[in-house]
């Protein structure tokens, strides 16, 4: 019965992954990350900033981390832009403060970025290094991990220009397939021009001098792999072709960090 039921859940598993793509972008389509670290709480924050974060955590607290389906998603939308308006670094990408291991509370991404993979759900951590330029999204499955999801990317600051997204991948493991769509030049110069504003909404920054400091908020990650392990071992590996998003973070203390990505 144990090997039957190992059967089915692994067989189900490969499903996921060969049908998972990463979202393409679209207007208005962009996902947010609210995510904490393991830091003792910052001790610098304004009173308003922590009155609006105790918000936060009460409208969070009922939504699964965002993936139940009656989220008062506007409402959450209100009290992220008001803690946004709280941010104090003017560089907030640059900051020693994102480096290291944050649990994501909150997400309107997609799976496996939001802790689901097919039916089965848990936790999405997020793993940055500064000095390497390394991202990993990792997705656990309680208890003990026996099923994981880590998503293997490289980042480096964003200069301003559209990025040409081809979007291709490769599975392998228990079978290898490619996906990819036929898109033309023009189509996605526009797809990716609506996914960048959509970022950057509500505040849009002005560049009316052509002299904005992208970098200093945003993020180009590359994805790399995507490789899902059953019990500790490896049972299917994507991996990903010239595709790349552009993230922005736009607040980030000791403890929180919200990041858009398109």
């Amino acid at each position: 019965t144990t090997l039957l039921v190992a059967h089915i859940v692994v067989g189900h598993l490969v499903c996921c992954c060969e049908a998972w793509q990463p979202p393409a972008p679209r207007t208005p389509q962009r996902s947010l990350f609210l995510v904490s670290g393991d830091a003792a709480a910052s001790t610098k924050l304004s009173s308003a900033a922590r009155v609006i974060k105790s918000n936060l955590a009460s409208l969070i607290a009922p939504t699964d981390r965002g993936r139940a389906p009656n989220t008062d998603r506007e409402l959450l939308e209100a009290e992220f832009q008001r803690l946004e308006d709280q941010c104090t670094y003017k560089e907030p990408a640059r900051t020693p403060l994102v480096e290291g291991s944050w649990t994501v509370d909150y997400t309107t991404a997609t799976p496996p970025s939001n802790g689901e993979l097919g039916p089965f759900k848990g936790i999405a951590q997020q793993e940055v290094e500064l000095q390497s330029g390394v991202y990993r999204n990792i997705l656990r499955v309680p208890p003990n991990d026996w099923l994981t999801a880590t998503l293997e990317a490289t980042w480096e600051e964003w200069d301003g220009e559209f990025l040409e997204d081809q979007g291709a991948t490769k599975s392998a493991g228990a079978s290898d397939s490619s996906t990819g769509g036929s898109v033309s030049d023009e189509s996605r110069q526009v797809s990716m021009k609506k996914s960048f504003s959509s970022i950057f909404a509500p505040k849009l920054d002005d560049d009316k001098n052509g002299d904005a400091d992208y970098g200093a908020t945003c993020w180009v990650v590359t994805f790399k792999t995507l490789t899902i392990r059953f019990l500790g071992f490896p049972l299917v590996k994507q991996t990903f072709e010239n595709t790349k998003r552009v993230w922005r973070t736009t607040y980030v203390d000791e403890e929180t960090r919200i990041v858009r990505a398109g």
